[in-house]
């Protein structure tokens, strides 16, 4: 498998052990949750804990997943944040970054969005990986890893921006807010699929384009790039379990939602449509 090798991605991955969150994060997770349901911003968790380091986030990260699940979600996946080498070095980080993804954010295309849920909606086109099988612990090849994935699925990511500030954040706030993780669209599964690195994307609102991208527009290398978001979820104790979707870095530019119907096009993975409405 061409580029499986994290080396050749130029990407350490270290294990991040969860650590112990700081006392005043009680507060941050509190004020987050709350955010995210009155659908107000909030203030970064740098704001709480200035020299929060990437554990200590990934800790934050934890409860808040935590304290979703307890509401009665469901984990349906993971995502990855700072896929590609320019925006980790943007973010002064040497890794990218993962988050929790929730059933309660998936939706099948054709799919309506009523932007009133958002603080700031975003949307990214990217290739999702099902997987027909759960991974078990332990070391895993990348051989292992492709063999685990059932489909490739065409997908609109819908993350929302909710930061007081939505300029000014660093990777720790990233990893503190679950990587902004919201809403997803997912199109029709493809068993097999053309060399998912030249897979084109095209993006358009309302028939006119957007953006325009590749597969390896995620670190260089589509199906590698899924490897390191399942080493980087795997570091972090979560399981990638069967029907578990793992969506990998954003192809061409993030855009930012207006209501409109948004439709991205793959080459052979078909496409994935969203319209988005105000109310």
């Amino acid at each position: 498998m061409r580029a499986a090798r994290l080396a050749f991605l130029g990407v350490a991955l270290a294990v991040l052990p969860a650590g112990a969150a700081a006392p005043d994060n009680d507060a941050y997770v509190t004020e987050y949750m709350a955010a995210a349901q009155a659908v107000r911003p909030f203030r970064p968790v740098t704001s709480f804990d200035p020299d929060i380091s990437l554990d200590r986030a990934y800790a934050v990260q934890h409860r808040i997943v935590e304290r979703q699940l307890a509401a009665g979600d469901r984990i349906a996946g993971y995502r990855g944040g700072l896929m590609s080498q320019a925006s980790m070095h943007q973010r002064g980080v040497a890794q990218p970054l993962v988050a929790v993804q929730f059933r309660s954010g998936r939706l099948a295309s054709p799919a309506t969005l009523s932007l009133a849920g958002y603080r700031h909606a975003a949307l990214e086109v990217k290739l999702g990986f099902l997987f027909g099988r759960d991974l078990p612990p332990g070391p895993l090849t990348p051989e292992a890893v492709r063999a685990a994935v059932r489909s490739v699925v065409p997908v609109i990511d819908l993350p929302d921006i909710g930061y007081a500030d939505p300029a000014h954040y660093s990777a720790a706030d990233m990893v503190g807010a679950n990587i902004s993780s919201a809403r997803f669209v997912i199109g029709k599964p493809a068993r097999c699929c053309a060399d998912l690195d030249q897979e084109s994307a095209t993006l358009t609102r309302d028939g006119n384009a957007l953006t325009h991208g590749v597969g390896r527009d995620s670190l260089g290398d589509a199906w590698g790039s899924l490897v390191a978001i399942v080493q980087l979820a795997r570091a972090q104790g979560y399981r990638i379990r069967r029907g578990d979707i793992v969506l990998t870095g954003k192809i061409g530019d993030k855009v930012d939602v207006q209501p409109g119907t948004y439709a991205a096009h793959f080459g052979t993975l078909g496409e994935v449509r969203l319209t988005a409405t105000a109310h």
